[in-house]
């Protein structure tokens, strides 16, 4: 027994029995979900009236399966992340809620604990979201976006130097990835001091998205870190430009750092530079 994956080792603990049922239930479901253009990796603008149609038929035609429902409360989980939507505490209480039920199937694909982990961060639920993302890196080893879900986690917990290695390995694991994973990567560099590779990886998820906000306030911060004013200001207003509205509240309330020193350190970099 010591011999097997720890991902083995959990697929191990769900009977044989259970491991068919699971196994047959996903097909009819799964081509139901791929018919609407579904996709794993995909970001999802808004839940379409043809993917909303069979997302419901996916859980319609096998409602004892879990494939639907974890599907749904990542198509749910999606559309509260982009942007400013103000209805992304409702759209993040669905997917809680979808996530719930796969598990309660037994749920064997980790999707339904990535939704989780990504939900109970930013509910800054910090005793439960480390345990969801590292639920979600066992059931799915080779997914990328599980390894950069728990970096971010990490990174907001205050473990940084641990996030470093996972965000690493996430970009080794997508041929192509979103600008998103270089900007976890740049938060995990600066969280552990190390500002010049924050630059760095900030610079790559830039070149990927230029607008990326994430990316550019860690380079206000960087800049501001190593004392280089000018290139802070500068790229501050570069964040006014592409979101006039944007202030340290707003960036206080969407970012759930665990201790409130690492937000304060990080706003007050932002506001040397005239954020």
């Amino acid at each position: 027994m010591k011999s097997l994956r720890p991902w083995t080792l959990r697929w191990s603990r769900v009977s044989p029995l259970e491991q068919s049922e699971n196994i047959s239930k996903v097909q009819p479901p799964l081509k139901a979900f791929i018919g609407g253009g579904g996709r794993f990796s995909a970001p999802l603008p808004k839940i379409s009236d043809r993917r909303s149609r069979c997302l419901k038929k996916t859980i319609r035609l096998e409602p004892e399966s879990s494939v639907g429902y974890a599907l749904a409360a990542l198509a749910y989980l999606q559309q509260a992340s982009q942007g400013m939507n103000n209805n992304a505490p409702r759209l993040l209480d669905r997917a809680a809620e979808l996530a719930q039920e796969a598990l309660r199937l037994k749920d064997v694909s980790g999707l339904a604990d990535l939704v989780l982990a990504h939900v109970y961060l930013r509910r800054k639920e910090h005793e439960k979201d480390l345990s969801a993302a590292e639920s979600s890196v066992l059931a799915r080893p080779s997914c990328d976006a599980a390894f950069t879900a728990k970096a971010e986690v990490l990174n907001y917990l205050g473990r940084p130097a641990e996030a470093i290695g996972l965000a690493q390995y996430a970009m080794r694991l997508a041929p192509v990835y979103p600008a998103y994973y270089p900007a976890v990567l740049a938060a995990a560099y600066y969280g552990c001091g190390r500002f010049a590779e924050a630059l760095d990886a900030a610079q790559i998820s830039l070149e990927a998205d230029p607008s990326n906000l994430e990316a550019l306030l860690l380079t206000v911060a960087a800049n501001a870190a190593l004392e280089r004013l000018e290139q802070a200001q500068e790229v501050a207003r570069q964040v006014l430009g592409l979101k006039p509205g944007f202030t340290i509240e707003s960036f206080a309330v969407t970012h759930p750092y665990k201790d409130r020193c690492h937000l304060e350190e990080m706003t007050s970099r932002l506001q040397q530079a005239g954020l």
